[in-house]
């Protein structure tokens, strides 16, 4: 007779190999020895089966709640206070561009009108414009149809400039156009201000 102990290490070891030469499915078990063996070892691969589920529920509560400042910082970024905010932003990055139209720095000048937050006031759609937001949040819909202005004399801006880049490339008679440009930035620049006195009467 194997001592209990020594017993117990045989069945560990018979299931193991049974599992193994197995190709890991019970279904195959057959003999009453080896099914006993079987349940053996569904016994002890259930504490850890059990161990991963928690793990795995820990891990999913973690990432979840590591999205809510996320998720709040984002409801904090619509308010009144940060549209605002970003249109004065806005207008300090388009005081750069009129300069770097006059040095024929076309796609500086684009690369200014494309960066959040002046894009935000004409490329990306009403979704994402901070007038159209503000409009909604404040009931001042004067601010819509400054939206359109602006939105028109920026994207003049960017194809002018556009049209500056490839200007040897294009039909017509292969001169830069620097005034037109100019004049629809500068144009925009007093439309933003009026929009911010709109938007934040102090």
């Amino acid at each position: 007779m194997f001592p209990s102990r020594q017993f117990g290490i045989l069945i560990k070891v018979t299931c193991v190999l049974v599992f193994v030469t197995r190709s890991a499915s019970f279904t195959f078990v057959s003999t009453p020895h080896e099914r006993k063996c079987a349940k053996i070892l569904r016994c002890q691969m259930a504490p850890l089966s059990n161990r991963r589920i928690f793990l795995s529920t820990i891990s999913t509560a973690a990432v979840t709640t590591s999205l809510i400042p996320t998720i709040v910082s984002a409801a904090v970024d619509d308010s009144k206070e940060s549209m605002v905010s970003d249109l004065k932003e806005s207008l300090v990055r388009l005081q750069s561009v009129p300069d770097l139209l006059k040095a024929g720095e076309w796609e500086k000048a684009r690369g200014v009108l494309k960066s959040p937050p002046v894009n935000q006031l004409w490329n990306l759609g009403e979704s994402k414009n901070t007038l159209v937001k503000l409009a909604k949040q404040s009931g001042d819909f004067e601010l819509l149809e400054m939206k359109d202005e602006l939105a028109i004399s920026l994207q003049m801006t960017d194809q002018y400039a556009y049209d500056n880049v490839f200007v040897y490339f294009q039909p017509g008679d292969g001169k830069m156009k620097t005034k037109e440009p100019l004049e629809m930035v500068n144009k925009a620049m007093v439309q933003l201000q009026d929009a911010i006195a709109i938007a934040d009467p102090k």
